[in-house]
């Protein structure tokens, strides 16, 4: 088969799937959720039975399109289609009763349909054929590909050694800067994106998603915290600004997850935004979304250990709520009070998302060294999108990451990370320090 036909049943795939989600969430009534999902999963079983049955048979092996589809195989090869389907239901039920119980604030709700469809997920990816040292690193090679994978705990304990939240103080602020549908429109219009191709639907989250080039669906809270608006603007920027690719439909996306979120955090948390690097008062909330500064990598580590712990079968699914909380007090020297601010505060691992938590901090460190190569310090938005578009955006998923940030000049990106946050620790000193740093916030 030729890679071309391959690539435009795939795409046909993927379309329909966002769209039929997109129509269950937002557009069909309550009553014909049901028959939406069986719809869907049908047609993800028919796109996971084509992979099988088709890429075999697919040359132009040494296209980089080809190295792409060829992930996708080795993940759907040996999966049983009753998995795929048992898994797709176990989410949907999974989701239901996660939203029930953060209604009422309490894990227990969704305790049970949460185990289930970890021994599901586990079974999944122990099937998968990727190599790695345990199922989790198989895992992550998968979501973040090997070159980033490779470098995961690295860049965890680089983390971990550069900051430490003793004898911080912390801000009681809570009257976050929020903005209104219209004034949104209007930051987004000011850092150069095109409205006309996004469609805004109001929900309980704020989220993108992409069902065409110029088709962007956005999510967005009745009133939205600055810092969360900036970072679904950078995704949008990121999609609007691939240089459309008339070869192969799945270049026309984000390079990776990485760096589709390193684009984001830049924007959410660098660019304009230096000051959230000096010790001055950092927020103190748990919730990790409100949490506007440096501090968000912690909160990241948390899911991290416990998620690497959960898909390697060393902890139990009662344990996960304790082991949360202890590890929160450790790492931020207060408690957490409730479920909502704890365990039950994001979707992602009831909605079956596992291995996606980590990208963030994966992406953070491929943001900082963007931001200093680049040279992105700068109040000129247009010069900034210039030199994104030049460097990264522009080429959407035709390259490889290596390939990208070999040619922005990195060629040790552990030396450079640890470079970058030796340069802000003694640019701002009291929030990155490694004195008086106990064992205990070592990775666990």
């Amino acid at each position: 088969m030729n890679i071309h036909e391959y690539d435009k049943r795939i795409h046909w795939f993927n379309m329909q799937l966002n769209i039929l989600k997109w129509d269950r969430d937002f557009i069909s009534p309550v009553e014909d959720e049901y028959k939406k999902n069986e719809l869907i999963n049908a047609i993800a079983i028919e796109k996971h039975k084509y992979i099988i049955n088709n890429f075999g048979t697919v040359f132009e092996e040494n296209s980089h399109a080809y190295r792409i589809f060829y992930k996708d195989y080795l993940y759907s090869v040996g999966l049983p289609d009753e998995l795929e389907n048992e898994i797709s239901n176990a989410v949907n039920k999974c989701y239901k009763y996660y939203k029930i119980a953060k209604e009422n604030n309490d894990f227990s709700l969704v305790e049970n349909d949460f185990y289930k469809l970890i021994c599901l997920k586990r079974e999944e990816i122990g099937i998968i054929n990727v190599q790695g040292e345990d199922n989790y690193d198989k895992l992550m090679r998968y979501c973040c590909g090997d070159y980033f994978a490779e470098k995961l705990d690295f860049i965890m304990n680089t983390i971990l050694k550069s900051i430490t939240t003793q004898n911080i103080r912390y801000s009681e602020k809570t009257d976050f800067k929020m903005l209104s549908i219209e004034e949104m429109k209007l930051l987004y219009q000011n850092y150069g994106i095109n409205l006309e191709t996004i469609v805004f639907q109001e929900d309980i989250n704020n989220s993108c998603l992409q069902l065409t080039q110029n088709d962007c669906r956005m999510t967005y809270q009745s009133h939205v915290k600055i810092n969360a608006a900036k970072h679904e603007m950078g995704h949008i920027l990121y999609m609007q600004n691939i240089l459309k690719n008339e070869e192969y439909y799945v270049y026309n996306q984000p390079l990776s997850s990485v760096f589709d979120e390193a684009i984001a955090l830049l924007y959410e948390l660098i660019i304009d935004n230096e000051s959230y690097f000096q010790n001055e008062q950092y927020t103190r909330t748990p919730i990790r979304i409100e949490c506007t500064d440096i501090l968000r990598l912690l909160h990241i580590i948390i899911r991290y250990e416990i998620e690497r712990d959960i898909i390697n079968d060393k902890i139990g699914v009662e344990e996960i709520k304790t082991r949360w909380n202890e590890r929160f007090y450790e790492l931020f020297g207060y408690e957490v009070t409730s479920d909502n601010e704890g365990i039950l505060q994001d979707p992602h691992w009831f909605c079956g998302n596992f291995g996606y938590f980590p990208i963030y901090n994966v992406a953070f460190a491929v943001a900082l060294i963007i931001y200093k190569i680049l040279e992105l310090n700068t109040a000129n938005k247009n010069q900034i999108l210039l030199k994104l578009k030049k460097h990264i955006l522009s080429f959407g998923a035709s390259k490889t990451e290596e390939e990208i940030l070999l040619k922005l000049g990195v060629t040790d990106f552990c030396r450079d990370l640890e470079n970058v946050f030796e340069e802000l620790k003694n640019k701002h000193g009291g929030c990155f320090y490694t004195a008086n740093l106990n064992n205990e916030n070592e990775l666990s």
